[in-house]
């Protein structure tokens, strides 16, 4: 190895050096993603009912207002949904691989459950219930 005379910090540079488009880019990018973020957010009023199908036709429809339990068996599905704060999830499903147990709670009006082996689908209606996007 040969010594230049040079000392490695003289010979560093940084590999990207910002200009001021770029930064105004990014900040513009942000700004707009936590606007619609928000409008989002702000959007979405919570939902007050759910609709059970089965095979597209639907079998059931149930409020989100009080906490409960709801057995599908009567319907031929052995399945349990819980409502508890105005929010719904699979509790129990008989089917092979728990997709739908493991997916969790919704809340929101057009979010959905399903549960493909069953057929069954489970979609939450509320206050804004026609509306999928922000219009203005």
């Amino acid at each position: 190895m040969r010594n230049t005379g040079r000392s490695s910090s003289e010979t560093e540079r940084p590999l990207y050096t910002w200009r001021l488009g770029d930064l105004l880019t990014a900040i513009l990018i942000a700004v707009f993603g936590l606007y619609f973020l928000w409008a989002q957010n702000s959007v979405n009023k919570s939902a007050t009912k759910a609709l059970v199908s089965k095979g597209g036709a639907q079998i059931s429809t149930f409020f989100l207002g009080e906490d409960s339990r709801v057995d599908l068996k009567e319907f031929g599905v052995n399945m349990i949904l819980e409502v508890r704060d105005g929010r719904v999830r699979v509790a129990s499903s008989d089917c092979k691989q728990q997709l739908c147990v493991r997916h969790g709670w919704i809340e929101r009006p057009k979010e959905a459950l399903l549960c493909l082996p069953n057929h069954i689908t489970v979609e939450l209606v509320g206050e804004d219930a026609e509306y999928d996007a922000i219009s203005r």
